[in-house]
């Protein structure tokens, strides 16, 4: 089925738009699942937009037929070995083939499980199920795509990857039926890359302040309600909505309202958020002037975050204005 999908896309039926989101079962390797169909899709298709969770992809008018990939190593290890990662994108083909007597019980049994055990630059490694039909048509080893924003991600070389160091394979029973021997072949992915995601996708830029340019006041007439946030620290995303009122009483909607993120004492962002009609709210309030009191952001950082507080906020002369039902811990 993975050759029949990548087949599809090479061919005159090629979808002008694919709605993209890397999805597995069962704790199998995150890009497993299709894998075959990925490097046609860095190639031929670039990311236009987001309709959460899914990245828009649009095929390109020059579109190739067939990616480049480049034979970087192809080489048998044992089971067991641990196997060096080459450096930047790596596609790779893996073959574990039954022995005899495994390919007569597996016409019977299910197959005994395999695991590939994964160790990224930070040392931490995880396991995951390996299907070795899957492996041998071909998948993305490195970096690590946990979801459409790590796929995104591959489009840009701006951006710190979770690249994997090395790998080695497991078979906790049944060794018996597996041949002692992997054949492996690693391919560099050499893709289109474009320099500006976030402006590509119609992002909100997160842009670095210097907190001591700013001062920091309370509104006290504020009011209002954060519905969503979602921040993955291992894909640098974050993005979320709701809406702020800076006075009931008064009718005032704040000209602009911002994420405001504390990386560190020293480091902070300001991230702009966009507008969101939300009849619910001018409804609450039998107010039809706070349905414009709507927001919502999505943002790519360059590096992963590990955020110490966020809270949002609106800016007047130079003062950031917090409000007490957004902040967060």
């Amino acid at each position: 089925m993975a050759k029949i999908n990548a087949d599809f896309l090479i061919s005159e039926k090629a979808p002008d738009f694919i709605f993209f989101e890397p999805q597995t079962i069962d704790n199998r390797f995150p890009s497993l699942d299709d894998g075959a169909s990925w490097p046609i899709l860095l190639y031929n298709y670039q990311p236009i937009d987001w309709a959460s969770p899914f990245l828009i992809l649009k095929k390109n008018s020059d579109s190739k037929n067939q990616p480049n990939l480049e034979l970087i190593l192809k080489k048998e290890f044992a089971l067991n070995e641990v196997i060096s990662i080459p450096k930047g994108k790596v596609f790779t083909k893996i073959f574990i083939q039954p022995t005899f007597l495994g390919k007569i019980i597996q016409m019977v049994w299910k197959p005994s499980e395999i695991y590939i055990n994964a160790t990224g630059k930070n040392g931490e490694t995880k396991s995951w199920r390996f299907i070795t039909g899957m492996g041998k048509t071909g998948f993305l080893i490195s970096p690590l795509v946990n979801n459409s924003t790590d796929f995104t991600l591959l489009y840009s070389g701006n951006f710190n990857h979770t690249f994997i160091e090395t790998i080695s394979f497991t078979i906790p029973n049944r060794k018996f039926l597996w041949q002692k021997k992997i054949k492996i072949e690693f391919y560099s992915i050499d893709n289109p890359l474009y320099s500006d995601l976030n402006k590509l996708l119609k992002l909100n830029l997160p842009e670095k302040i210097n907190i001591n340019d700013y001062k920091i006041g309370h509104c006290s007439t504020c009011t209002g309600n954060l519905d969503i946030i979602n921040a993955y620290k291992s894909s640098s995303l974050i993005k979320g909505e709701g809406w702020m009122v800076e006075s009931i009483i008064d009718e005032i909607l704040p000209d602009s309202i911002y994420l405001w993120i504390e990386i560190s004492d020293k480091e902070h962002y300001l991230v702009k958020t966009d507008k969101k009609i939300r009849e619910d709210v001018g409804a609450h309030f039998k107010n039809p002037k706070f349905t414009k009191a709507g927001f919502t952001f999505h943002s790519i950082f360059e590096n992963p975050i590990e955020i110490k507080t966020f809270r949002i906020v609106f800016i007047k002369n130079k003062t950031i204005y917090t409000c007490d039902p957004f902040f967060l811990d």
